[in-house]
């Protein structure tokens, strides 16, 4: 009876063989979310801020004096 079930597993097609949807299942899966995560973040894509340039490059001077007699005390 064993060899009479394994012949008529080699028959079938592959495409009718559980295990193997259980196997693409997962990856599919993946294909699948991924592909809706990007419509979505190309739907929904955030607006770009534009930063002021100039504002990040002041410096302004420190007089070491005033560092070195706050630090004596």
């Amino acid at each position: 009876m064993d060899q009479r079930n394994n012949t008529q597993n080699e028959s079938r097609p592959w495409y009718k063989i559980p295990m193997v949807w259980f196997v693409m299942a997962l990856p599919l899966t993946a294909v699948v979310a991924s592909i809706i995560t990007l419509v979505i973040a190309a739907k929904h894509s955030p607006d770009v801020i534009q930063h002021n340039r100039h504002s990040s490059k002041i410096i302004t001077p420190v007089d070491s004096d005033k560092t070195e007699q706050g630090n004596s005390n």
